[in-house]
């Protein structure tokens, strides 16, 4: 294996593995995709209203790790009066998602509670749900009111049981994400599906793939002037 592409990377810890692995640069063999230029193009032609600025959508980081994914997002939408909520979670049992315990950690300043908001919550993978659930039901986050509508950007929706369908259905979430697992493709009939929309990604691998793996040419930094290349 000569070369390595990757979807939603977030570990620094994997750069240094490669590069110990190849013994050269990791920047030449590890390749990584970032889906949130997808999520924001997404987001504006989705029909998900957009008003005043992005002033009427609240973005969520479910923990620690989806901080510096809803910055990005942030940055990449040009909407400058999105708000911001970063949560942290802490596990009572661990590797138990039920057990989870969300609660907000600090917001953007211009954040003014959550009530008839459009809240659009981001992270790398959806499993059980269990962590995605606990931050957007959460009382410390939910004490001014319901939300107008709850989405989550999910790169990998994963989802392997019928409780986590369930949480979509009861909680009445929109899920997007993209194509990079199989249970997307095959799980038609469980409860919750119809909130369920799946983004191919496969124009984006196959565009990194020619012009930046087989090369050998790093994949550029997505900026606002460039985004437009990523729908």
């Amino acid at each position: 294996i000569k070369r390595v592409l990757t979807l939603d990377r977030h570990s620094e810890a994997s750069e240094a593995v490669y590069g110990d692995l190849y013994q050269q640069d990791p920047v030449g063999v590890l390749f990584n995709l970032d889906p949130i230029p997808i999520f924001v193009n997404y987001l504006k032609n989705s029909g998900i209203e957009i008003r005043d600025g992005g002033g009427n959508i609240v973005l969520v980081g479910p923990d620690c790790n989806a901080g510096k994914s809803i910055d990005r997002f942030y940055e990449l939408s040009g909407l400058p009066n999105i708000s911001r909520v970063y949560c942290k979670k802490d596990r009572e049992v661990p590797n138990d998602a039920e057990m989870v315990k969300a609660s907000v950690d600090r917001t953007s300043d211009n954040f003014e509670g959550i009530k008839d908001k459009t809240l659009i919550a981001i992270d790398d993978k959806a499993d059980t749900l269990g962590t995605l659930e606990k931050a957007l039901v959460q009382e410390d986050l939910t004490s001014d009111g319901k939300p107008k509508q709850i989405h989550a950007f999910i790169t990998h929706m994963i989802m392997p049981t019928v409780e986590a369908y369930k949480k979509v259905q009861i909680h009445r979430l929109n899920l997007h994400g993209s194509n990079s697992h199989p249970n997307m493709a095959f799980k038609k009939d469980e409860p919750g599906v119809g909130n369920i929309t799946v983004i191919d990604f496969t124009p984006y691998f196959a565009w990194a793939l020619v012009n930046h793996v087989l090369p050998g040419k790093p994949i550029p930094e997505v900026t606002l002037d460039n985004l437009g290349d990523f729908i």
